[in-house]
């Protein structure tokens, strides 16, 4: 999977998980958190919703204001469950390539020394 794409699947993974913990973020909340553009966020949140990953729903503030909070429906946890094993594995194998990647690092280092 291209660096951008895993990006872009771990920023999905990223905003459902913080949706599922606390569904009261807004749009822009999120876009800071996360870094990214706000229409970014936005048009996650579209595709989940259309995806039926997660619904909105609206909340009436003590003022009268409108909001709405997102709630991710089953298949929205279901998503989470099977990108945190995506994002898991991913993980783990960037792992063994820094650790691989060290280990060359500290053999030509200790080449260097010896021959000073």
């Amino acid at each position: 999977m291209p660096k951008s794409a895993a990006r872009e699947e771990d920023t999905r993974f990223r905003v459902l998980c913080r949706l599922g913990a606390e569904p009261h973020k807004t749009q822009r909340q999120l876009a800071d958190e996360f870094s990214v553009s706000l229409g970014k966020v936005n048009s996650y949140l579209r595709a989940m919703a259309a995806a039926d990953l997660l619904k909105r729903q609206p909340l009436i503030l003590p003022d009268n204001r409108l909001k709405y909070v997102y709630v991710l429906t089953p298949s929205g946890i279901a998503e989470q469950a099977r990108l945190s094993c995506r994002c898991l594995r991913r993980k783990m194998d960037e792992h063994a390539r820094l650790g691989a990647e060290i280990e060359l690092l500290q053999r030509d280092i200790a080449k260097l020394r010896r021959k000073n």
